[in-house]
């Protein structure tokens, strides 16, 4: 092996193991987008200011994964977002560990585009452990992504507080025992699910998607299969929330120790609004609970076709 060789050698194994202070520099030279050609690792020795994940503060970016991998290796968050209209494409996200969003935190509008999240955890404390994905006061679109293995106490996967959410063609499924609020989780926050599956996951409540505090639910073309609450509401609970409408769906072995096998609608808390439940072309097919099999509404108005 010649000199040349040794250098070869060399850079082939830098590119193997790029840190996040890499990945930073090369989002603070790019202009309006970064295609990544290798995969990134949080590196302990030089990524501690990273930890909180690695900055994207400029608007209208796009980063195109590639196929590639950032692995958080259970010490840190992927991205920190505040630049506005940020998309990401084709990435894996592993391993991320943080108290709030798990792999991303944004609070601004974001699109996710075939984004794979594994094994990303909330370690935080009650409210402050929440999902992969966190955001707050703004749109999230989530289209052709998979959740897998993640984990958190206020949604395990998406956690939307007082913004508009969109899932397209996207998968939940998770083996973690610690999630206790759902898959996604939603504050003040509007939500529409279309074409996607909850799969294969036991929370406390609502394992699908536990929404409160006014706005709405839309929920179409949506499977929820082999769901269990230790609690209440093998999928989806709502409570506050001024609307919830479920078309073309289907909950197959989705059931809860308590209430409402599939699903629990409280509208009783809310003494200024009734809420309005329409679900329609929609199959239940062995959910059971100790007190509602399929639905528990509790007040407001139920429509079912």
């Amino acid at each position: 092996m010649n000199d040349t060789d040794d250098m070869n050698v060399l850079k082939d194994a830098n590119m193997n193991d790029r840190s996040y202070s890499d990945l930073t520099f090369e989002i603070y030279r790019s202009t309006s987008s970064i295609n990544l050609e290798t995969d990134y690792k949080y590196n302990t020795t030089s990524d501690q200011d990273c930890a909180i994940g690695v900055n994207i503060n400029k608007n209208n970016f796009v980063v195109n994964g590639n196929g590639h991998t950032i692995d958080c290796d259970n010490k840190a968050r992927a991205f920190n977002i505040t630049g506005k209209n940020v998309e990401i494409n084709n990435l894996i996200i592993k391993n991320g560990l943080y108290q709030e969003g798990s792999a991303i935190s944004s609070t601004e509008n974001l699109k996710l585009n075939n984004v794979t999240f594994i094994n990303c955890k909330g370690n935080g404390k009650d409210d402050f452990n929440v999902g992969a994905v966190v955001t707050t006061e703004s749109e999230l679109t989530v289209n052709n992504c998979k959740f897998i293995n993640t984990s958190g106490h206020d949604g395990a996967s998406i956690s939307a507080y007082f913004s508009d959410v969109k899932v397209v063609n996207s998968t939940f499924i998770s083996s973690s025992d610690k999630i206790i609020k759902g898959q996604i989780f939603l504050s003040g926050s509007n939500a529409t699910v279309e074409g996607s599956s909850f799969l294969n996951t036991t929370s406390r409540y609502a394992t699908a998607i536990f929404a409160r505090n006014e706005e709405s639910v839309t929920i179409s073309n949506t499977k929820f299969k082999n769901l269990h609450a230790n609690k209440t509401a093998g999928a989806i609970a709502t409570t506050l929330i001024d609307r919830i409408s479920i078309t073309d769906s289907e909950f197959d072995n989705v059931t809860s120790a308590n209430n409402g096998g599939a699903i629990f609608i409280d509208s009783n808390r809310n003494k200024k609004k009734t809420i309005i439940s329409k679900i329609t072309h929609t199959v239940f097919n062995n959910c059971y609970s100790g007190f509602g099999g399929a639905i528990l509404q509790l007040g407001g108005n139920l429509s079912y076709h």
